[in-house]
């Protein structure tokens, strides 16, 4: 789960909320594309790029342009990418454990800095505004409009969750 890959904001957030089960977000820096490192198509020596060039089939045609967008968000609020990644992840409505790697202690004191991180909201509406480009699945959007809302503490008389069939709650959730 990262910027870049976000299809549990469909029905497995819807899960994870009723459930109370926290979503473990296994590489929130997208094997390390987040944080600008492969920028421009690069490959630095002594990255995992090096020995799998397509970093597992991340390297599609539309993720440098994401990651510039990403970057470019991260600069004009003046905050670390990978930083502002790993606080995009825990920024969720639903719990979420970012499970974080680092091949240098300068890397894992960037990345644990990441929990005194919160995002403003002005730097949630631009991602918000990304997502529909960049993100894969998601509803983020249709949230930020209102038109959408999580279901919480949504239910109907006898206790049941009110949801439509996409699966998430419609309205104000009254």
């Amino acid at each position: 789960y990262s910027l870049l890959c976000r299809q549990f904001d469909t029905d497995w957030a819807e899960l994870s909320l009723i459930e109370d089960m926290p979503l473990l977000a296994f590489s929130p820096l997208a094997v390390g594309l987040l944080s600008g490192k492969y920028a421009g198509d690069v490959t630095p020596e002594n990255t995992r790029r090096m020995h799998t060039p397509d970093l597992g089939g991340r390297i599609t045609a539309s993720v440098f342009p994401a990651v510039a967008a990403y970057l470019g968000i991260a600069a004009r609020h003046g905050l670390d990418p990978c930083q502002m990644a790993i606080a995009f992840c825990r920024s969720r409505p639903f719990r979420t454990i970012p499970i974080i790697g680092a091949t240098s202690l300068d890397q894992l004191r960037t990345n644990l800095g990441a929990a005194s991180v919160t995002l403003a909201p002005e730097v949630m509406a631009e991602i918000a505004g990304l997502t529909p480009t960049f993100a894969g699945v998601s509803f983020a959007r249709l949230e930020a409009a209102g038109s959408l809302q999580w279901p919480v503490n949504a239910a109907a008389p006898d206790g049941s969750p009110i949801m439509h069939e996409a699966g998430f709650v419609r309205g104000k959730g009254k």
